[in-house]
């Protein structure tokens, strides 16, 4: 009886955790993807112009806004295919959003030019740093909270991750041929090695999206969560 309760007490408080991540997260990635505007209010205009999207950054943010709001949402459906949906999704964006912070922020530290136009670091546009963190660091944070909170557990699927690689793949290429040039400029140094590059990501994300199913077992069998 006692450890019903204590396990009954532990999941109405992942669904806390879950449900704050999840909204402070949701917050974060508009702004994230909202056009800079260094003369207005928080420093952002209140549109979205399409051609952002083109950038992994951005277009990864777009996913994880639908995995924050599935991981709110969901728990509360009782629907398998559902639960299933949203595990997938949380597990494949969060194994996403930690390459982009393990890439950029070296890159970006190093020479910001490799990774933004120069309208996004000078100028009335530039990026300011809490926008920054709000596109590179805080989704991939606040998505291993959801993550770990959400008890629905699935092993991480090769179909997901090839579908994610496929997609940044594709507009990266689109992208390349529209334009006569790669979205970011550190591509264009590497430009006769991209195909080799996408090959090493691809192997790189299956390994980190296991990786991170690994730790939330771990994580689960330490504190003898009961998942489903």
């Amino acid at each position: 009886m006692e450890t019903h309760q204590s396990n009954r007490k532990l999941s109405n408080h992942l669904s806390l955790i879950n449900s704050v991540a999840s909204g402070v997260g949701i917050a974060t990635t508009v702004y994230g993807n909202l056009d800079v505007a260094c003369n207005n209010y928080f420093n952002v205009d209140l549109a979205i112009n399409p051609k952002k999207f083109f950038f992994v950054t951005n277009s990864t943010l777009l996913f994880s806004f639908f995995a924050f709001c599935m991981s709110i949402t969901v728990p509360h459906i009782s629907n398998n295919k559902m639960h299933t949906l949203s595990a997938h999704l949380t597990s494949t964006i969060l194994t996403a959003e930690l390459l982009i912070s393990i890439i950029f922020w070296p890159i970006f530290r190093y020479n910001p030019n490799l990774v933004f136009p120069k309208s996004s670091i000078y100028g009335p546009r530039r990026i300011s740093m809490f926008a920054n963190l709000c596109m590179h660091a805080f989704p991939c944070v606040l998505l291993f909270i959801t993550y770990i909170a959400n008890k629905a557990t699935h092993k991480p699927s090769i179909a997901w991750s090839a579908l994610y690689i496929s997609y940044i793949v594709t507009i990266s290429y689109i992208y390349y041929y529209t334009y006569g040039h790669w979205r970011y400029r550190i591509m264009d140094k590497i430009s006769n090695y991209v195909p080799l590059f996408f090959l090493f990501l691809g192997v790189l994300f299956w390994i980190t999206h296991k990786k991170l199913y690994w730790i939330k077992v771990k994580v689960y069998s330490h504190y003898q969560i009961d998942k489903w």
